[in-house]
């Protein structure tokens, strides 16, 4: 029998407490119990992950099905006008497909060229914004005398899984 996938079980968790996400400061949206029920019988309920999912959604309920899964269910999606696809796994190693530098990143550190290859970095303390990219990190050792990951927010346009 197959596990139920981490993102089901937490969106199954949020409508069984009949929570509202409510998201101050960076994103400024809240998201009340009702539109999350809907949206999980509309999109979500006959999901399995057995492999990647793909889901088509209407434009009204677009910008917030990629905000709950990109902000708050971290996962990895592609999309294509409408239609979204969830990966089964978020991956580990992405691939620069477009240089990044001051003038598209102005808080990156250096140039990253294309071809250059990062590694996602969860722990982020909250310094990225989801909607917009990942952090990603040039070694998933930490900065030496610390547990600290160093992760740069790299957009999604300048990114593709390896």
């Amino acid at each position: 029998m197959n596990k139920i996938h981490p993102f089901i079980n937490s969106y199954k968790r949020l409508l069984e407490e009949r929570v509202d996400l409510n998201y101050k400061r960076k994103y400024n949206r809240i998201v009340n119990f009702d539109t999350l029920s809907r949206l999980y019988q509309t999109y979500f309920r006959d999901l399995s992950f057995i492999a990647n999912e793909k889901i088509t959604v209407s434009e009204e309920d677009k910008n917030i099905v990629v905000f709950l899964l990109r902000v708050h269910f971290k996962e990895w999606i592609e999309l294509e006008k409408l239609n979204i696809t969830v990966y089964k796994d978020f991956p580990k190693q992405f691939e620069i497909i477009k240089e990044v530098n001051k003038y598209n990143h102005f808080f990156t550190p250096r140039i990253f060229l294309v071809g250059e290859v990062l590694f996602y970095g969860n722990l982020v303390y909250g310094s990225s914004n989801f909607l917009n990219g990942i952090p990603l990190a040039e070694s998933l050792e930490p900065v030496e005398g610390t547990t600290i990951i160093a992760t740069t927010q790299i957009n999604y346009g300048y990114i593709k899984p390896v």
